[in-house]
Protein backbone atom coordinates (compact mmCIF):
# COMPACT_ATOMS: atom_id res chain seq x y z
CA UNK A 1 0.00 0.00 0.00
CA UNK A 2 1.44 3.60 -1.18
CA UNK A 3 1.67 6.26 1.54
CA UNK A 4 -1.13 8.02 -0.19
CA UNK A 5 -2.75 4.96 -0.36
CA UNK A 6 -2.18 4.43 3.85
CA UNK A 7 -3.02 8.21 4.21
CA UNK A 8 -6.39 8.18 2.71
CA UNK A 9 -7.60 5.22 4.36
CA UNK A 10 -6.81 6.75 7.81
CA UNK A 11 -8.50 9.38 6.94
CA UNK A 12 -11.72 7.65 6.29
CA UNK A 13 -11.29 5.90 9.20
CA UNK A 14 -11.21 8.43 11.51
CA UNK A 15 -14.22 9.65 9.97
CA UNK A 16 -16.23 6.97 10.58
CA UNK A 17 -15.09 7.11 14.09
CA UNK A 18 -16.31 10.38 14.64
CA UNK A 19 -19.08 10.11 12.48
CA UNK A 20 -20.20 6.76 15.50
CA UNK A 21 -20.58 8.80 18.60
CA UNK A 22 -18.33 6.07 19.75
CA UNK A 23 -15.67 6.43 22.42
CA UNK A 24 -12.17 5.69 20.32
CA UNK A 25 -11.48 2.71 22.36
CA UNK A 26 -15.04 1.18 21.87
CA UNK A 27 -15.09 1.66 17.79
CA UNK A 28 -11.25 0.60 18.39
CA UNK A 29 -12.44 -2.91 19.39
CA UNK A 30 -15.73 -2.81 17.45
CA UNK A 31 -13.66 -2.39 14.22
CA UNK A 32 -10.44 -4.35 14.90
CA UNK A 33 -8.12 -1.21 14.78
CA UNK A 34 -5.26 -0.85 17.01
CA UNK A 35 -6.13 2.27 19.34
CA UNK A 36 -2.99 3.40 19.34
CA UNK A 37 -2.59 3.52 15.96
CA UNK A 38 -5.97 5.38 16.02
CA UNK A 39 -4.60 8.01 18.18
CA UNK A 40 -1.32 8.55 16.15
CA UNK A 41 -2.75 9.01 13.03
CA UNK A 42 -5.35 11.59 14.50
CA UNK A 43 -2.61 13.28 16.15
CA UNK A 44 -0.33 13.63 13.05
CA UNK A 45 -3.41 15.15 10.83
CA UNK A 46 -4.39 17.46 13.88
CA UNK A 47 -0.44 18.79 13.63
CA UNK A 48 -0.47 18.56 9.76
CA UNK A 49 -3.87 21.34 9.98
CA UNK A 50 -1.85 23.28 12.37
CA UNK A 51 1.63 23.37 10.80
CA UNK A 52 -0.37 24.73 7.22
CA UNK A 53 -1.56 27.74 9.11
CA UNK A 54 -5.12 26.44 8.21
CA UNK A 55 -7.25 28.78 9.80
CA UNK A 56 -10.78 29.14 9.63
CA UNK A 57 -12.30 31.63 6.84
CA UNK A 58 -15.46 33.04 6.54
CA UNK A 59 -17.23 32.14 3.19
CA UNK A 60 -19.70 33.28 1.31
CA UNK A 61 -23.64 32.17 1.22
CA UNK A 62 -25.72 32.60 -0.88
CA UNK A 63 -29.46 33.19 0.63
CA UNK A 64 -32.98 33.19 -1.63
CA UNK A 65 -34.26 36.70 -2.26
CA UNK A 66 -37.64 35.44 0.02
CA UNK A 67 -36.86 33.42 2.80
CA UNK A 68 -40.31 31.81 2.66
CA UNK A 69 -39.29 29.53 -0.34
CA UNK A 70 -36.55 27.92 1.40
CA UNK A 71 -39.70 26.76 4.12
CA UNK A 72 -41.79 25.53 1.02
CA UNK A 73 -42.02 22.04 1.33
CA UNK A 74 -42.06 21.33 -1.98
CA UNK A 75 -39.52 24.04 -3.05
CA UNK A 76 -36.86 23.62 -5.63
CA UNK A 77 -35.14 26.11 -3.77
CA UNK A 78 -31.58 25.49 -1.66
CA UNK A 79 -28.95 27.05 0.25
CA UNK A 80 -25.53 26.32 -0.68
CA UNK A 81 -22.74 26.34 1.86
CA UNK A 82 -19.16 25.79 0.71
CA UNK A 83 -16.66 24.53 3.40
CA UNK A 84 -13.44 24.67 1.72
CA UNK A 85 -13.47 22.88 -1.72
CA UNK A 86 -16.61 20.94 -0.14
CA UNK A 87 -20.40 22.39 -1.51
CA UNK A 88 -23.59 21.48 0.36
CA UNK A 89 -26.75 21.93 -0.85
CA UNK A 90 -29.57 22.30 1.67
CA UNK A 91 -32.73 22.16 0.94
CA UNK A 92 -36.47 22.51 3.23
CA UNK A 93 -36.86 19.45 5.51
CA UNK A 94 -33.36 18.32 5.89
CA UNK A 95 -31.88 16.89 8.66
CA UNK A 96 -30.09 18.98 11.16
CA UNK A 97 -28.09 16.58 12.87
CA UNK A 98 -27.20 15.01 9.64
CA UNK A 99 -26.20 18.65 7.76
CA UNK A 100 -23.90 19.17 11.37
CA UNK A 101 -21.79 16.46 11.03
CA UNK A 102 -21.34 16.90 7.32
CA UNK A 103 -20.11 20.48 7.93
CA UNK A 104 -17.58 19.45 11.12
CA UNK A 105 -16.19 16.49 9.06
CA UNK A 106 -15.53 19.32 5.75
CA UNK A 107 -14.35 21.74 8.20
CA UNK A 108 -12.04 19.24 9.57
CA UNK A 109 -10.46 17.90 6.59
CA UNK A 110 -11.06 21.16 4.35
Amino acid sequence: MSKEETRLMWIERIEAYRLSGLSAKKWCEENEINFHALSYWSRKFKKEKAATGDSKQWLSVEIPKSPKEVLKPNSSTAIKVQIGVGTIEVEAGFDAAAFKNVVRILSEIC
